[in-house]
Protein backbone atom coordinates (compact mmCIF):
# COMPACT_ATOMS: atom_id res chain seq x y z
CA UNK A 1 0.00 0.00 0.00
CA UNK A 2 2.64 2.23 0.88
CA UNK A 3 3.86 2.30 -2.91
CA UNK A 4 0.33 3.07 -4.11
CA UNK A 5 0.25 6.02 -1.65
CA UNK A 6 3.70 7.68 -2.64
CA UNK A 7 2.47 6.93 -6.14
CA UNK A 8 -0.79 8.96 -5.69
CA UNK A 9 0.39 11.63 -3.66
CA UNK A 10 3.47 12.31 -6.44
CA UNK A 11 0.79 12.70 -9.26
CA UNK A 12 -0.95 14.61 -7.19
CA UNK A 13 1.97 17.11 -6.19
CA UNK A 14 2.71 17.28 -9.85
CA UNK A 15 -0.69 17.84 -11.00
CA UNK A 16 -0.54 14.57 -12.71
CA UNK A 17 -3.74 13.09 -11.29
CA UNK A 18 -5.35 12.01 -14.38
CA UNK A 19 -2.08 10.44 -15.75
CA UNK A 20 -1.02 6.48 -14.65
CA UNK A 21 2.10 5.09 -14.22
CA UNK A 22 2.47 1.40 -13.26
CA UNK A 23 4.67 0.37 -10.45
CA UNK A 24 6.72 -2.85 -11.00
CA UNK A 25 8.35 -4.61 -7.37
CA UNK A 26 11.20 -6.69 -8.95
CA UNK A 27 14.74 -8.01 -7.40
CA UNK A 28 18.30 -6.72 -7.42
CA UNK A 29 18.85 -9.42 -10.13
CA UNK A 30 16.35 -8.44 -12.11
CA UNK A 31 17.06 -4.75 -11.70
CA UNK A 32 20.78 -5.33 -12.94
CA UNK A 33 19.57 -7.26 -15.93
CA UNK A 34 16.94 -4.56 -16.95
CA UNK A 35 19.80 -1.88 -16.52
CA UNK A 36 22.14 -4.04 -18.36
CA UNK A 37 19.37 -4.41 -20.94
CA UNK A 38 17.83 -1.40 -21.23
CA UNK A 39 20.34 1.31 -20.54
CA UNK A 40 24.31 -1.16 -21.02
CA UNK A 41 25.03 -0.64 -17.28
CA UNK A 42 26.04 -3.94 -15.38
CA UNK A 43 25.02 -3.05 -11.81
CA UNK A 44 20.99 -3.28 -10.32
CA UNK A 45 19.38 0.22 -9.88
CA UNK A 46 17.27 1.42 -6.97
CA UNK A 47 14.47 2.71 -9.66
CA UNK A 48 14.38 2.25 -13.71
CA UNK A 49 11.94 4.70 -15.15
CA UNK A 50 10.72 4.11 -18.99
CA UNK A 51 8.81 6.90 -20.57
CA UNK A 52 5.66 6.59 -22.40
CA UNK A 53 6.82 5.69 -26.02
CA UNK A 54 10.20 4.04 -25.26
CA UNK A 55 11.40 0.72 -25.19
CA UNK A 56 10.08 -0.75 -21.76
CA UNK A 57 9.97 -4.80 -20.63
CA UNK A 58 6.27 -4.21 -20.94
CA UNK A 59 5.29 -2.92 -23.91
CA UNK A 60 1.23 -3.61 -24.46
CA UNK A 61 -0.48 -0.63 -24.90
CA UNK A 62 -1.47 1.31 -22.50
CA UNK A 63 -3.75 3.87 -23.33
CA UNK A 64 -3.35 7.72 -23.86
CA UNK A 65 -2.33 8.76 -20.06
CA UNK A 66 -0.32 6.57 -19.07
CA UNK A 67 3.44 8.23 -18.46
CA UNK A 68 5.36 5.10 -18.36
CA UNK A 69 6.69 2.25 -16.24
CA UNK A 70 8.76 2.52 -13.01
CA UNK A 71 10.81 -0.66 -11.66
CA UNK A 72 11.84 -0.88 -7.84
CA UNK A 73 14.43 -2.75 -6.03
CA UNK A 74 13.19 -2.81 -2.86
CA UNK A 75 15.79 -5.07 -1.92
CA UNK A 76 18.52 -2.58 -3.00
CA UNK A 77 16.63 -0.22 -2.07
CA UNK A 78 16.84 -1.32 1.84
CA UNK A 79 20.12 -1.43 1.41
CA UNK A 80 20.92 2.28 0.06
CA UNK A 81 18.65 3.52 2.86
CA UNK A 82 16.21 5.35 0.20
CA UNK A 83 12.49 5.90 0.75
CA UNK A 84 9.68 4.18 -1.71
CA UNK A 85 8.68 7.68 -1.17
CA UNK A 86 11.55 9.64 -3.11
CA UNK A 87 12.34 6.53 -5.46
CA UNK A 88 8.93 7.22 -6.64
CA UNK A 89 9.61 10.72 -7.14
CA UNK A 90 12.86 10.47 -8.48
CA UNK A 91 10.85 7.95 -11.19
CA UNK A 92 8.13 10.07 -12.12
CA UNK A 93 10.42 12.81 -13.19
CA UNK A 94 12.62 10.90 -15.26
CA UNK A 95 9.04 10.24 -16.99
CA UNK A 96 8.74 13.58 -17.34
CA UNK A 97 12.00 14.28 -19.05
CA UNK A 98 14.20 15.25 -15.68
CA UNK A 99 17.69 13.32 -15.85
CA UNK A 100 21.02 14.07 -14.00
CA UNK A 101 23.71 12.87 -16.62
CA UNK A 102 25.48 16.27 -15.75
CA UNK A 103 26.05 18.81 -13.36
CA UNK A 104 22.76 20.98 -14.09
CA UNK A 105 20.47 18.39 -14.81
CA UNK A 106 21.34 16.90 -11.41
CA UNK A 107 20.92 19.80 -9.57
CA UNK A 108 17.90 20.91 -11.61
CA UNK A 109 16.55 17.15 -10.89
CA UNK A 110 17.78 17.42 -7.09
CA UNK A 111 15.46 20.87 -6.59
CA UNK A 112 12.35 19.30 -7.94
CA UNK A 113 12.69 16.52 -6.02
CA UNK A 114 13.34 18.11 -2.90
CA UNK A 115 10.02 20.66 -4.16
CA UNK A 116 7.96 17.57 -4.60
CA UNK A 117 9.28 15.62 -1.37
CA UNK A 118 8.05 18.81 0.75
CA UNK A 119 4.22 18.36 -1.08
CA UNK A 120 3.71 14.98 -0.28
CA UNK A 121 5.11 14.60 3.46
Amino acid sequence: MEVKRAAEKTLQALQLERRTVDIYIISAAKSKEFNRKYRGVDTPASVLSFPEGSEWPHPEEKGGRQLGEIYLAPAYLKRKGYSVQLLIIHGVLHLLGFDHQTKKEAWRMEKEEERVHKLVR
